[in-house]
């Protein structure tokens, strides 16, 4: 009889043999693996819900930059040099955000040049980002050209024929 050893050993020492044989029910026997099934289920349960809020939690941390970033772009694709304004997340969307803000800055620069082009005043130039600021460089050498023809035509205007006409 299993269960019971130290019981048998101790009727043995008074010579006698008997096992004392207990019998318990199968709901009874059962009823702490029962309770641990139902805890285990439970916990399961707690944990999945708790991982699918966390994941909720986190993609939208992630996502929401990521969106307002796609739409700003969008704006400024479509003209609209506005900077992006409010808190600057310190990862790689963050500097993503800094970087687009810079380029945007820059587009601005380059506008402010071409307006004051535009109403006749040729004084203002871009400052170049860089050795490949092609933009920077493109305008600055149409604000030059522009202030050589305005000088020519200057020169021309006071009737002094003499001065060569060059387009660039």
């Amino acid at each position: 009889v299993y269960g019971v050893i130290s019981t048998l050993e101790t009727l043995e020492q008074f010579n006698i043999h008997w096992a004392l044989v207990a019998e318990v029910s199968q709901v009874e026997a059962l009823a702490l693996a029962k309770r641990m099934q139902y805890f285990v289920g439970l916990l399961l349960i707690i944990t999945t819900v708790a991982v699918a809020l966390a994941s909720v939690i986190i993609t939208r941390g992630l996502v929401a930059p990521i969106k307002k970033l796609s739409e700003w772009t969008g704006l400024v694709a479509q003209g609209n040099l506005a900077v992006l304004e409010g808190a600057v997340p310190k990862n790689e969307i963050g500097e993503l955000q800094t970087s687009f803000n810079r380029m945007v800055m820059s587009l601005q620069e380059v506008t402010s040049v071409c307006q004051a082009v535009a109403v006749g005043d040729f004084s203002k130039s871009a400052v170049l980002r860089g050795e490949n600021d092609t933009l920077g460089q493109a305008v600055n050498q149409m604000a030059e050209n522009l202030r050589a023809v305005v000088r020519q035509a200057e020169v021309l205007s006071k009737g002094d024929f003499s001065v060569q006409i060059t387009p660039w």
